[in-house]
């Protein structure tokens, strides 16, 4: 329960990050991969991230595909996805540094 607790405190300091809105809600959603702030949520709900370690790595990939979608894509908002990406990472790193270089992939 401690771990979703921190989980859910990383959500919400990205979801209140100053221009958040293009990676709150997807406007290109998927079923094979998460792709907003908002399924993450979901899927924390869900109790997806709830197997410890493991549970962890599969929550920072998914944070990481939030932003990493947007680069890759070289739409509007890749730079400031970038910059999302850069303190995103950070909180990762704060938990453990091997997070944070999973969000970053």
């Amino acid at each position: 329960e401690k771990h979703k607790k921190r989980m859910n405190k990383i959500l919400f300091k990205c979801w209140n990050l100053p221009d958040a809105e293009p990676f709150q809600d997807s406007s290109h959603p998927s079923c094979h991969e998460v792709r907003d702030l908002a399924s993450v949520g979901q899927n924390l709900d869900k109790g997806v991230y709830q197997h410890g370690r493991s549970g962890w790595e599969l929550y920072a990939k998914d944070m990481g595909i939030v932003y990493n979608w947007h680069i890759i894509r070289r739409g509007k908002y890749s730079s400031r996805a970038k910059a999302h990406l850069d303190k995103v990472v950070g909180f990762f790193s704060k938990v453990d540094p091997i997070l944070g270089e999973l969000v970053s992939k």
